[in-house]
């Protein structure tokens, strides 16, 4: 077992350099902070409050399932990362690139990227012809938070995988 846990921080690592540093360029540092915006708290409960006030059948029901899958998935997020605190990697690895806000709360799982994935699942139920654009852009979220020195990969993934779960969980509460 402690083979396979050194193995997954090797490639953890290993990813997290190939994403933060070796692939930067000036137009990936100006261009992927916005994908990092798509999966914040103000833009993903922004985009719920308008489909449930402005929206009417499926599209109040797509963000009635959106909102309480992210309020869910922040609470567990939350408690996730005070019980596991698992440091940010610009905090634990040297020469890592930041070109946002440095958050100082804990690394593991990725809020942002839970966050999109939730809404990304979400609108993918009500909205089904779509859901390659919405998982793409929900992937490019976690992609991005890596990008900008705030998360692993295996925060990513975690914080994807928690985030569609919660997802199709309320989609089937909700039906």
């Amino acid at each position: 077992m402690k083979r396979f846990v050194e193995k997954i921080a090797w490639w953890d690592i290993f990813i997290f350099r190939t994403l933060n540093n070796r692939i930067k360029s000036d137009i990936s540092d100006r261009i992927i902070p916005y994908f990092t915006e798509l999966g914040s708290w103000w833009f993903t409960s922004s985009a719920c409050l308008l489909f449930i006030m402005l929206g009417r059948g499926k599209a109040r029901m797509t963000g009635l399932e959106a909102a309480t899958s992210l309020v869910s998935g922040s609470l567990l997020v939350l408690i996730m990362k005070r019980v596991i605190g698992r440091e940010r990697p610009y905090l634990s690895i040297l020469d890592v690139n930041t070109l946002r806000k440095l958050w100082k709360d804990h690394s593991f799982p990725s809020g942002h990227t839970a966050a999109a994935f939730e809404m990304a699942v979400s609108l993918s139920f009500g909205y089904p012809s779509l859901y390659l654009v919405f998982l793409g852009l929900a992937a490019m979220v976690g992609i991005s938070r890596i990008y900008v020195g705030m998360h692993y990969p295996t925060d990513v993934l975690i914080g994807a995988a928690l985030g569609s779960s919660l997802s199709i969980v309320t989609h089937f509460m909700f039906i």
